[in-house]
């Protein structure tokens, strides 16, 4: 299928090979890889996403600067293209568009107080550790300006204080009794014994939000910072990241 007739994913330049590193960006990036919808993707640099976001009508998904996020998409497989940002509603639109094979397993809001618990114990403790080292997978110049000058608004905290020598016992304590306690919640659930969300049969749509934040810590996240990481919980979080591999296609 021609690009023309494929569905256009936004994400955000880095210098990595590839590209890909943002966790909201793999969370769509997973689905579309996990539903085999063909796309590609449009790489953006960090100051011109207000830009190219409003250029093609995407809507803005904050209320405060910055206005526009990624991931946005474009899908012009259908009769008229559909624009649509933020992760949960391109989720929610491509689940309805493509609903095969299905990323809700056990239901839509079962899933998503799992991604809301993912984010209260895992994704807040990880931002504080990861986001002052994504500097380093930035190209330099205005990337990282735009990058650095954004995040204190968002964060409301200046980088050097997120994350540094005086602090980073007490971060990494924070990420670890995090990943104790969905740990022990992921033991209440039928998952079968790839997925920590989903079932025997496939994963749901909170291990790809999971998967996309181990992602980003690999690939932004402190020197050895993985290493330790993976191996936490008996190394559950190792095995489950290598099941997730099948779908890190970068298209």
């Amino acid at each position: 299928m021609s690009s023309e007739k494929a569905i256009k994913l936004f994400d955000i330049r880095s210098t990595l090979t590839p590209q890909a590193w943002s966790p909201h960006v793999w969370r769509t990036r997973f689905v579309l890889n996990f539903k085999r919808l063909p796309y590609v993707t449009e790489w953006v640099a960090y100051p011109d996403i207000t830009e190219v976001l409003t250029e093609v009508g995407a809507p803005p998904t904050r209320t405060t600067e910055p206005l526009y996020t990624l991931p946005a998409i474009v899908d012009a497989m259908t009769d008229s293209p559909v624009i649509i940002s933020d992760s949960t509603a391109i989720a929610d639109y491509l689940e309805d568009t493509y609903p095969e094979p299905s990323i809700y397993p056990h239901g839509r809001e079962t899933q998503l107080s799992y991604v809301a618990k993912i984010g209260q114990l895992v994704a807040i403790p990880m931002a504080f550790i990861v986001v002052p080292n994504t500097m380093k997978i930035l190209p330099q110049g205005r990337d990282v300006e735009y990058y650095v000058g954004s995040r204190k608004g968002i964060f409301g905290i200046d980088l050097d204080d997120m994350y540094n020598s005086k602090n980073e016992a007490e971060r990494w304590q924070q990420l670890e009794g995090g990943l104790e306690e969905l740990s022990t919640i992921v033991e209440t659930i039928e998952h079968g014994d790839r997925w920590l969300f989903g079932t025997a049969e496939g994963p749901g749509y909170a291990d790809f939000v999971l998967a996309a934040a181990f992602v980003w810590f690999r690939n932004a996240g402190p020197e050895d910072g993985w290493e330790r990481l993976r191996t936490m919980n008996g190394g559950r979080w190792e095995r489950f990241f290598k099941s997730a591999l099948e779908y890190m296609q970068v298209l």
